[in-house]
Parts: C-alpha cells; structure tokens; sequence
C-alpha cells in the first residue's frame, strides 16, 4: 500500500492579489477574444519599480487612449509596432490600432500567461523576418563566393551586386 498523501497548506487567497494592477494583466484578458485599443504613447523608465518589489531596468511602457493602464513592452512587441508602422520612432505609432488577447506561452521552461499582441498579424511579422534573414543570409553568400575567387575588383563588386 503506498503511503497517503501528507496534508498540505490551504490556499485562501487569490494568487492574483500579487499582480501589480497599474498594468494590464493577460488574466483581465482571459475570455474576452482579441480586444482592441489605440497607442497613445511609450513612455521609458530606466528603472521601474513594481508593487511586488521587483525592478525593471530600460523599461518602455505602451500607453492606449482606452485605458490609463499600460503595458510593458518586450523585444517582441516592440519589434512588431516598429513592422506594422516602419517607423522605429514611438511617435509614429499614435493612433496605431492594436489588438490584445490572453494566451499561453513557453518562458524558461514553464508554460506561463502572456498577453498575445496582434495574434492576427503576428505571423506576416514572422514571414517578414524570415524573408529579410533568408536574404541577408545569400548577401554573405555572394561576398564570401566574391571574396573567395580570384577575380579583379571590378568583377568581385559585380558578384557582390
């Protein structure tokens, strides 16, 4: 017979009251499909304090019209304004409609909630790194073939065209 299970601590709160709620959360987001809201503004920290204690350094918050609430940017979402405006400017970005949704995601290991950031264009941003990457990558290939054939200046910058 295996040995009973010991007694363990009664959970009696809601693990949500450690969320620092100044910033939209991706549990206020469970539910309710992709919601759409408007950039205001970004706005850097060079350290932002949470509620919980922890710091954040070169922190850039992502402000919308709809809601005081913002919400912390990653490379990621960052990289997707600057793909949807061509613009690397934040100013640029006023006015941009985005949409937010709850999702799942892998973060060290563990399968974690985030917030989805335009789920529905996500994936063009996707096949549009790749497309500059495949050709960044065949633009090394040509300088390396140049660079490795003995060839006159002249025809090597021809190759590298």
């Amino acid at each position: 017979m295996s040995k009973p299970i010991p007694k363990g601590e009664v959970i009696e709160t809601n693990f949500t009251k450690y969320i620092d709620r100044r910033f939209i959360g991706s549990q206020e987001l469970i539910g309710k499909g992709q919601v759409a809201l408007t950039v205001d503004r970004v706005e850097f920290h060079a350290e932002l304090k949470f509620e919980n204690g922890r710091t954040k350094k070169d922190a850039k918050l992502l402000y919308f019209t709809e809601t005081p609430k913002p919400i912390l940017l990653n490379k990621t979402k960052w990289d997707i304004l600057i793909s949807e405006t061509n613009s690397i400017d934040p100013i640029d970005w006023k006015g941009l409609s985005v949409k937010l949704s709850w999702a799942l995601t892998n973060f060290g290991g563990k399968i974690v909630d985030c917030i989805n950031f335009n789920d529905d264009k996500w994936q063009s941003h996707i096949e549009r790194k790749k497309k500059l990457d495949e050709e960044e990558r065949k633009k090394k290939e040509k300088i390396e073939k140049a660079n490795n054939q003995p060839q006159s200046d002249t025809a090597r910058k021809e190759i590298i065209k």
